[in-house]
């Protein structure tokens, strides 16, 4: 089989794109300006988040720059009238149990949510949450993807009794 010129033409012709309008190239190249800007913050805000030492004072003060700017959502006033300030105390804790025990946050939205507390963390008293992220730490730790002896399961439930009898 021989290819003639209009062959070549023809397939030529089928690899071409169709041509963008240059209203479209300008969104799509301002699109990727932003994305750009966007993975920068994030790789700055990560980079920054590492150096913070890991205690309740810088993670509250993280959640105190950070919460004004999504509005605030994860922050709930309480039947009991405890406040905005008691809430990130206790996110801060919980924020530093999640960050202490092998998280990595890369973006504002992974902080709140591991800070993020639930309506039982709410309610519970000091000391049950204190407990509770015990219980949690334990749970998460792990030495390369196994628990260091027994399943995890087992682990839970050690755990839970020790924790509960004390």
């Amino acid at each position: 089989m021989k290819i003639t010129a209009e062959d070549r033409a023809a397939v030529a012709n089928r690899k071409t794109k169709p041509k963008m309008s240059d209203a479209a190239k300008a969104k799509l190249r301002n699109i990727s300006e932003h994305d750009k800007i966007d993975q920068q913050a994030e790789q700055n805000f990560s980079e920054a988040f590492q150096r913070l030492p890991r205690d309740v004072p810088a993670m509250r003060y993280v959640l105190r720059k950070i919460l004004p700017t999504i509005g605030a959502l994860a922050i709930r006033e309480h039947k009991s009238g405890r406040g905005d300030e008691y809430n990130i105390m206790r996110m801060a804790q919980k924020l530093l149990a999640g960050v202490t025990s092998g998280l990595r946050p890369q973006r504002v939205i992974d902080v709140v949510l591991l800070a993020e507390l639930t309506p039982d963390e709410l309610r519970m008293t000091d000391d049950a949450f204190e407990k509770e992220l015990a219980i949690h730490a334990i749970m998460r730790h792990r030495v390369s993807g196994k628990v260091k002896r027994g399943s995890l399961e087992e682990k839970q439930q050690q755990m839970r009794k020790r924790v509960l009898a004390a």
